[in-house]
């Protein structure tokens, strides 16, 4: 299932740095459960659908949209500089901020990550 036109729009005008690979995913594959992430804890991948991303910030990192989960509790973020993604597991969170040993580097970019799924 895609996203459609208006929930794009939508997430353009309420996170308009959300990187555009992301933007590209979420118009071309839509939220879908997706195997796990090699993640121990996860039974899965989900991309969120685009109404439901949330921008946030990584300790150190700077700036990041939040765009999915593995079905256990972690969460995946990309960050909006340079489209690193990210692991959020047991991560403080904190005014909108997440820091602690919970966040981890998972992929240099999107397409790793989604390369990375079994």
């Amino acid at each position: 299932m895609t996203s459609d036109r208006a929930a794009l729009a939508r997430l353009r005008q309420r996170l308009p740095s959300t990187p555009p690979q992301l933007v590209a995913l979420l118009r071309d594959a839509g939220p879908a459960p997706r195997p796990a992430a090699s993640s121990p804890a996860g039974t899965g991948f989900v991309l969120f659908p685009a109404d439901e991303l949330t921008a946030a910030r990584i300790a150190g990192v700077a700036a990041v949209v939040v765009f999915g989960g593995d079905g256990a509790g972690d969460l995946f973020a990309i960050a909006i500089a340079d489209g690193r993604v990210f692991r959020l597991r047991e991560a403080d969170y904190l005014d909108g901020v997440y820091r602690g040993p919970g966040v981890t580097l998972v992929a240099a970019d999107l397409a790793e990550f989604l390369d990375r799924l079994p």
